[in-house]
């Protein structure tokens, strides 16, 4: 009787998002970010750590996540951090090169679903965040605007950055729209070979020790893209440790009350 006076429909499916994170340590602060994630993250699916070899096996016993050596993304010894216009790599910075591309092309190698995060590896949720607004992808912002990073962005996406502060250190990511991305930069080369066709594409004049930003440029090319679907969120700001009082994410450094963030 009651069907007859009404339409009962099915809830809509959930849609679960993997998380993607590059580290190279198996440490407190990986365990807390990752613990943060689980108890805070909305719809959260896999984990997956990309890390070094030999702590493979450290980071699948210690965090019940999926881990992957990071030379099966891509090898280190395959990628330049020079090119052909004379841009170097500053040499402190080539590891932190390295694990933007390791985020980034993660998908090319690792199954994961057709949308998902990437996530710093001490950067530490302690709200509730959901990634999408109904059918928009969230963005937030820092409280401040980076000036280096356009100059690599504009010349391997011939877009001019609409904004500079949205490089907090976690990024929804749609499949599609990065392998368009992809496409535009390398075509259909792949992994390692694209990622020397990227690098040669860094103008002379980018600085050394940030030349290049993985959130800067995909969320130039999504903006470029799709800018419907778009969602800068006003009510939430990032604010990340200044760097003078990070530690060693050993023991002590993470026995911190959550509650004074």
């Amino acid at each position: 009787i009651i069907s007859h006076y009404y339409k009962f429909t099915k809830p809509a499916k959930k849609h679960f998002y993997d998380v993607v994170i590059g580290s190279g340590y198996v440490n407190c602060v990986l365990k807390k970010t990752i613990d943060g994630l689980r108890r805070n993250l909305v719809n959260i699916g896999k984990i997956h750590v990309i890390t070094m070899p030999y702590l493979v096996k450290q980071c699948e016993d210690d965090l019940d996540v999926y881990c992957h050596d990071e030379h099966t993304v891509l090898k280190r010894s395959d990628i330049k951090f020079r090119n052909k216009n004379g841009w170097t790599a500053h040499k402190s910075r080539t590891s932190w090169y390295y694990q933007q591309f390791l985020k980034l092309f993660a998908y090319q190698s690792i199954s994961l679903t057709k949308q998902f995060m990437i996530w710093d590896a001490d950067n530490i949720l302690l709200k509730r965040y959901n990634p999408m607004e109904g059918q928009k992808t969230r963005f937030i912002t820092g409280g401040w605007k980076n000036e280096f990073y356009p100059i690599t962005t504009t010349a391997l996406t011939g877009k001019v950055p609409n904004r500079n502060d949205i490089v907090v250190h976690q990024m929804m990511i749609q499949t599609e729209i990065l392998d368009s991305l992809m496409m535009h930069m390398c075509g259909k080369v792949k992994k390692e070979s694209c990622v020397n066709m990227i690098v040669d594409q860094i103008p002379k004049r980018a600085d050394s020790k940030l030349g290049f930003s993985e959130y800067n440029l995909y969320y130039t090319w999504f903006h470029s893209k799709m800018p419907t679907i778009v969602y800068i969120d006003p009510s939430i700001k990032f604010k990340r440790t200044d760097s003078r009082y990070k530690k060693t994410g050993t023991g002590k450094d993470c026995e911190f009350n959550q509650n004074q963030y």
